[in-house]
């Protein structure tokens, strides 16, 4: 089976081992990158293509980084590449969006914009939580996976982000 996007430049690749990881990533969490570029392009099919392309051939140059993870960190690592990707689109557009465009889209599962702009103001330690909780919509075990903490320190960050959330939207 021949997989699509960025691996077909996998023959550029020193080593088998190098093309097997690639195409496990690929096939595994495709999904999962393109699903964050909607949230930055919900109209434009062809800029969450080019987002996750880009995120695609990040991974690609680093991809000794990516042996290194452990396996229960690699989505995080990938939403956050596939996420600066987007952003970075965004950025070179910037001089053409109106600013209520820089947020991503609202979905039915994600929050309106006023309370996103709000997630974005907090500490990264909350933020990050918060959105991989109520944007992504993982489950707290998912994410005490991803950033390698305990499921208590999650609700505990849940819990405090969403104090912070609400103070700054009262």
């Amino acid at each position: 089976m021949m997989v699509e996007g960025p691996v077909r430049e996998v023959g550029k690749l020193g080593n088998r081992d190098d093309k097997e990881l690639l195409q496990e990533l690929y096939c595994r969490y495709d999904p999962l990158l393109f699903r964050v570029a909607a949230r930055y392009f919900p109209a434009d099919p062809q800029e969450r293509e080019d987002a996750v392309q880009n995120a695609w051939l990040k991974v690609l140059r680093h991809l000794e980084q990516a042996r290194e993870l452990p396996e229960d960190k690699l989505p995080l690592w990938l939403v956050c590449i596939a996420k600066n990707e987007a952003i970075s689109l965004l950025r070179r557009r910037q001089a053409h969006l109106p600013l209520e465009e820089w947020l991503p889209a609202a979905s039915p599962a994600a929050p309106s914009g006023s309370v996103r702009e709000a997630i974005g103001a907090l500490p990264e330690l909350y933020r990050a939580v918060l959105e991989l909780k109520f944007v992504a919509g993982y489950t707290n075990r998912e994410i005490a996976r991803m950033l390698g903490i305990s499921e208590s320190a999650v609700g505990t960050r849940i819990l405090r982000g969403r104090a912070m959330l609400k103070e700054k939207l009262d």
